[in-house]
């Protein structure tokens, strides 16, 4: 992979923030807060969670826990007893408590319309709010095998091709990148040829993304 700043900054905002959508969704409070300890780690956390609020902040609607830890992640840094900081701090704070304070009814309506919306881009059936978190648990996974080459053959077919769907509905500028576009058209052929026949519509969407592709 080539450094970072070969890409532009939304390719590297988009990677940033998916791979933390994949942490506040998976990883213990406590695995969090150690992977973040280091105040300049923290910092990057804290814009990480500005551009996953800018990206999906619906995320923070489908999962009570993933809006408590995003919170309790980000009040560590009062430690730091930094005015920039707890600005920062207090601003994001605020814009999850105006995502997440929004009433019943209201949340409701606007998570039925992004189940919708994210079934359509995904290409895959989704019934509940646990059946797109996992879809969105494995969008950081692809896109670090994307941006890193690695062994395409231990992927979950049906969620990969879901998560590069996704990933090319939100940042078509991550396939203008030679490198990023290769590696996943490897990575959907493997998905093909690991989709069982019972998986026939899985293999189909993977043929049609390879034909956009190319």
């Amino acid at each position: 992979m080539k450094k970072e700043k070969d890409y532009n900054n939304e390719i590297i905002d988009f990677i940033y923030a998916t791979c933390l959508k994949n942490q506040l969704i998976n990883a213990p409070i406590e695995v969090l807060i150690d992977n973040y300890s280091n105040k300049d780690d923290y910092i990057q956390l804290l814009k990480n969670i500005e551009k996953l609020i800018n990206i999906d902040e619906e995320l923070f609607l489908l999962d009570g826990k993933i809006y408590k830890k995003a919170i309790e992640l980000i009040d560590k840094g009062k430690k730091y007893n930094d005015k920039n900081i707890n600005n920062y701090i207090n601003e994001l704070i605020l814009k999850l408590n105006n995502i997440y304070g929004i009433n019943r009814k209201e949340k409701e309506v606007k998570i039925e319309q992004y189940l919708s919306k994210e079934e359509t881009v995904r290409k895959i059936k989704i019934l509940e709010n646990k059946d797109l978190l996992k879809a969105m648990a494995y969008d950081g996974i692809v896109l670090s095998y994307i941006v890193n080459d690695l062994d395409y053959d231990y992927l979950n077919p049906i969620f990969t091709v879901s998560s590069i769907y996704y990933i090319l509905e939100n940042i078509p500028e991550l396939f203008t990148v030679e490198e990023f576009k290769n590696n996943t058209i490897i990575m959907l052929t493997s998905a093909i040829k690991n989709s069982t026949i019972l998986n026939i519509s899985n293999k189909i969407n993977a043929k049609k993304m390879i034909n956009r592709l190319k």
